[in-house]
């Protein structure tokens, strides 16, 4: 076989399998230039066999029909980028299907499907009896005349991980997709920006008890052009079902983590709505979990920022709720508290409440249409998740830190590891004076901390073992120079 502009078929096969793609029979190669095994993806279906590879490099193609694997398992791969966004596109040119898959097994992966058009399914169809894996593909710009702007599924088990549905339209129903009698796995994918009449985002279709799993997957900002305002519209008996790291809302801020800036008035925390229902006392506990704490909304202005950021359509249970041994406690307004022990000097309830409603069981709270509520602990209820923790003193929230890559969280608990494991979080820890670079003044800094034993140590103390000695110059030696 021919290589890929350049790259070793037997490294791209190599990294193919390492993500646990099946084995392949022949890895085949399509690129315009003429220096791959073919110049068109459908001369490689053709030439395939179940099992077979067929990579395809950068760039744009425009099938002159709409692609089929004819029934073939056969492995559809584009190319990456080194952020390993997909670089392959395939355009319909606004006048025809891009790919349809049929037979019992196919994977798709690394493909930017746009300007495809059809009845169903724009860019992308899915047959009976088919049950694909397409990963890390994009589907935006398609059309359809009649159902799934994007993708139309039929009594079909697909599995959709890392792509992205966007600005696809369906006149009838289903602008990002339309699976019909299909039971569908979404994982880490987000749909958003499409249009229909229903079920903008997915309108779930077929006389059938089918199911949708979403996993870590948000749907929102997709516009009905009809008065349905469904984001995920389940039809018949369709069901579906989302887990707490997805979200499936008409406005996408409610699904994104969002900071409260301190230049602007803010207390630097972190803020995440989501969207599973539970119980008050099994989201306390998630919300530890996750290193943080149901939102303390401690003052008028956390009150107008949340309101602002979270719209008055989202209900969600606050980290309030009433000390039952306080001294001030009783009914319906006495002994209030926050999780976090924070004063409780601010209350925004709505008029009539707190009113213990539910016969004397309604000890915890909730934000609904934009004001405060009392519940009891048997009532299912969103949640507002706070982060405030500063783990290594730096001034900045950790949670944030975690975010955008600054410190790793390996086992998801909200925590930097550098904070888990007892060590000085920093980037150059040997940089003592935090000059950008390791050097002269940082041994200087080291020597007057000499001898100093104890926890916590400043940052001489480089290995944080609780003592500055040799072991610190050892560290401070090897990382000498500029941080990097």
């Amino acid at each position: 076989m021919k290589s890929l502009n350049g790259v070793a078929v037997a490294a791209a096969w190599s990294a193919l399998a390492a993500g646990g793609a099946a084995h392949a029979q022949t890895t085949w190669t399509v690129c315009q230039d003429g220096s791959c095994d073919f110049t068109d993806i459908q001369s490689a279906i053709d030439a395939s066999v179940s099992g077979d590879v067929i990579l395809i490099s950068s760039g744009t193609f425009v099938p002159p029909n709409t692609l089929s694997n004819t029934g073939k398992s056969i492995h559809l791969r584009g190319e990456v980028d080194s952020s390993g966004q997909p670089i392959t596109i395939l355009d319909g040119n606004d006048s025809r299907q891009i790919l349809a898959l049929s037979g019992p097994a196919a994977s798709v992966e690394n493909i930017v499907f746009q300007h495809g058009h059809a009845n169903a399914g724009g860019a992308l169809t899915i047959g009976n009896g088919c049950a694909p894996l397409i990963r890390n593909c994009v589907f935006r710009h398609n059309f359809a005349t009649q159902f799934g702007g994007g993708v139309h599924t039929y009594q079909a088990t697909p599995t959709f991980e890392g792509c992205t549905f966007t600005d696809n339209t369906a006149l009838t129903n289903g602008g990002g997709l339309y699976p019909v009698g299909s039971n569908s796995t979404f994982i880490s994918c987000r749909i958003s920006g499409n249009v229909a009449p229903n079920g903008s985002g997915m309108f779930l279709a077929g006389n059938c008890v089918c199911h949708t799993d979403l996993i870590s997957t948000i749907v929102c900002n997709n516009t009905n052009t009809s008065t349905s305002t469904s984001q995920v519209f389940p039809a018949g008996n369709n069901t579906w079902t989302a887990d707490a790291d997805s979200c499936v809302e008409v406005d996408c801020n409610a699904c994104i983590p969002i900071r409260w800036p301190v230049d602007e008035g803010g207390n630097g925390h972190w803020y995440r709505y989501l969207n599973e229902p539970r119980y008050w006392t099994d989201w306390n506990n998630v919300a530890m979990q996750m290193g943080g704490h149901l939102a303390t909304l401690t003052t008028d202005e956390e009150a107008t920022f949340i309101s602002t950021a979270f719209p008055s359509s989202l209900r969600f249970c606050l980290g309030g709720y009433q000390d039952l041994k306080a001294p001030t406690y009783s009914e319906p307004a006495g002994g209030w508290r926050w999780v976090t022990e924070e004063p409780w000097s601010f209350e925004s309830w709505t008029p009539g409440e707190p009113n213990n409603a539910a016969g004397g069981f309604e000890h915890y709270l909730e934000r609904v249409n934009g004001a405060w509520n009392d519940i009891p602990n048997t009532v299912g209820r969103h949640a507002l998740i706070e982060w405030s923790a500063d783990c290594n003193g730096d001034g900045i929230v950790d949670y944030g830190q975690i975010l955008d890559g600054t410190f790793a969280d390996t086992n998801g608990n909200g925590v930097p590891d550098c904070c888990d494991e007892g060590v000085l979080c920093s980037p150059c820890p040997a940089d003592v004076n935090e000059d950008g670079v390791v050097n002269g003044a940082d041994i200087s800094a080291v020597l007057g901390f000499w001898g100093q034993a104890g926890k916590p140590l400043p940052a001489a103390d480089i290995t944080q073992d609780g003592i500055v000695n040799g072991a610190d110059i050892a560290v401070l030696l090897g990382s000498w120079g500029p941080c990097q």
